[in-house]
């Protein structure tokens, strides 16, 4: 696993050997990451998150956040990311 210095992890997070995570990137929650997948500088990912395997998630992405929608009313969400999908 090829992680920055500065990578945050909190939570029950599963990331393989193979995965890369870049400076300043906050993990958190129940996250599960995929073989192979790609994850850039300043990315949140928060909640309950599923992230396929070989996904490129780009500089700055939030994922997992508390959406912005009106009919939203706190409730319990999740994000699944399927395989080689790119964010």
């Amino acid at each position: 696993m090829k992680l920055h210095d500065t990578v945050v992890i909190e939570g029950n997070v599963e990331i393989p050997e193979d995965v890369e995570i870049g400076a300043f990137t906050i993990i958190s929650g129940n996250v599960k990451i995929g073989k192979g997948t790609k994850i850039g500088n300043r990315v949140t990912i928060k909640g309950n998150v599923v992230i396929g395997e070989n996904c490129k998630i780009f500089d700055g992405a939030i994922i997992g956040e508390e959406p912005q929608h009106l009919k939203y009313k706190g409730e319990e969400t999740s994000v699944e990311i399927g395989n080689n999908v790119i964010v």
